[in-house]
């Protein structure tokens, strides 16, 4: 500011701290001076207590223990995106639940797989879809967005741990360019 009252007349200064003003009582206008937002933690927190898996995470031989720990730093790593700013904040904990359901299951196998768990629970018949009852395109796009964070840096290393099975490039991914020979995640079409 200093710089910019050596460049300017002080009228001029003044003019543009009054234009400044005047933008942010429009974009708070816009907002309706709610700045408050919903975050996907809450949703988390709901579904998975539920399904009993809080307090089962807790054991140490639980195959779910790190299925919520990896949820949790998914949702985390979504606000390093515009994704919260997209889609509403069920589609986000659903999208880390679901990523972090790919990696569980590919530790665990059918043991550590939240769908297994679910048909048992909910009937034979229930699918991590219908029973959050969210699209699976509209996952794909979420899934997409966070993964590509880690396009070049912790898919690497999971890939490297064989916690995750090779990605197989899709032409329509609309958010990342994991190429075939990359190891990593991706949202199954």
């Amino acid at each position: 500011m200093d710089a910019l009252r050596k460049a300017l007349e002080p009228e001029e200064v003044d003019k543009f701290k009054e234009e400044i003003l005047v933008a942010e009582r429009a974009v708070l206008y816009t907002l309706g001076f709610d700045l408050s937002t919903e975050h996907p933690y809450h949703f988390l927190v709901q579904e998975l207590s539920a399904m009993e898996l809080l307090t089962a995470s807790h054991k140490s031989d639980s195959p779910y223990r790190f299925l919520m720990q990896n949820t949790w730093n998914f949702v985390n790593d979504s606000f390093r995106t515009t994704v919260s700013l997209q889609v509403p904040p069920t589609q986000i904990a659903f999208a880390a639940l679901y990523l972090a359901n790919q990696l569980n299951t590919a530790q665990y196998g059918p043991a550590g797989d939240l769908e297994v768990l679910m048909k048992k629970k909910y009937g034979p018949g229930t699918t991590l879809f219908n029973h959050f009852k969210v699209q699976k395109s509209a996952i794909d796009v979420v899934c997409d967005q966070i993964l590509q964070l880690y396009q070049d840096t912790k898919l690497d290393a999971l890939g490297s741990n064989s916690l995750v099975a090779s990605a197989a490039a899709r032409p329509d991914a609309s958010y990342t360019n994991i190429k075939p020979e990359q190891p990593g995640l991706v949202c199954k079409r």
